[in-house]
């Protein structure tokens, strides 16, 4: 297994470099199409890192602003499921924002919580309150899998909604 570089310093990601791509990919796997990596506008591959009891782990996926977005395997013992999914992260202090449906759901809730809230402050007070109003606004616009409860994992409401933010 190939380890991933872990980006400990502010701003805790740094692009994936074109000869790096074999890092994420499959061993053996055939090169990917143009487009391969492209998730919307803006966002961009690179190796990430997020909090974890232990500090910070690395991991790598694609980056736009202050939001991070990675694909996988989640595992949910208390209704019995693993599932693929898109994890949002806050690159700033590595909290997770949510936990996704798909990538383009994590894509369009990272665009319309960086439109309608103020990430300015990072003091520990300000980022507790921002979690609630992050809440309060991914329950405006999104649903919760009926199937993953007592777990929250997010898709939008509307499939209009992504069309509306890729453009």
């Amino acid at each position: 297994m190939v380890e991933i570089p872990l980006i400990s310093e502010p701003p805790f990601f740094r692009p994936i470099e074109p000869h790096e791509f074999a890092l994420v990919m499959t061993p053996g796997a055939t090169p990917p199409s143009a487009g391969a990596f492209d998730i919307g506008e803006g966002w961009t591959p690179s190796f990430f890192s997020f909090l974890v009891p232990e500090g910070r782990a690395g991991v790598w996926g694609w980056t736009k602003g202050s939001f991070a977005i990675d694909e996988r395997y989640c595992e949910f013992p208390d209704c019995g499921k693993t599932i693929y999914c898109a994890v949002l992260t806050y690159l700033p202090n590595g909290y997770r924002v949510a936990i996704f449906h798909s990538c383009e759901d994590a894509t369009l809730a990272a665009s319309v919580l960086a439109q309608e809230l103020d990430w300015s402050d990072s003091s520990p007070k300000a980022l507790l309150a921002q979690g609630r109003r992050a809440l309060a606004v991914l329950m405006s616009r999104f649903d919760e899998r009926e199937d993953m409860q007592p777990y929250a994992v997010w898709r939008a409401r509307f499939e209009g909604e992504i069309a509306r933010a890729h453009g």
